[in-house]
């Protein structure tokens, strides 16, 4: 008789504390947004061709940085900047060239992603 009683309070027990956990659990649902945000920010690069071509042509040397910071959903606002040095020896003339420059435009966004 008093394991019967003791089953029947754990039994209890058990359901008891079961819906408490299951209360517990309840999911909240938040309303999502329906419109995407876009990003707006700045991107940085490296021209990698004139660095490889010192590689190949010992009288050759430069380094290019190109970013653009993006304005709207299709135009970018773009800038270079960079150095270059070249030697070139031909049979009738030979002429070395370097300097620094920088370069600024704009990039449009022609596909529709």
């Amino acid at each position: 008789m008093k394991n019967r009683l003791i089953l029947k309070y754990s039994i209890s027990a058990f359901l008891v504390l079961s819906s408490v956990v299951l209360y517990a659990q309840e999911k909240t649902t938040q309303p999502t947004d329906a419109i995407i945000k876009n990003k707006y920010g700045l991107r940085v690069g490296i021209d990698l061709f004139n660095p490889t071509a010192t590689f190949f042509e010992k009288d050759r040397k430069g380094l290019e940085l190109v970013g653009d910071y993006r304005i709207t959903k299709k135009w970018y606002a773009a800038a270079e900047l960079g150095y270059m040095d070249v030697a070139t020896e031909e049979d009738f003339f030979s002429f070395t060239t370097n300097g620094s420059y920088i370069k600024a435009g704009a990039n449009y966004n022609a596909y529709q992603n």
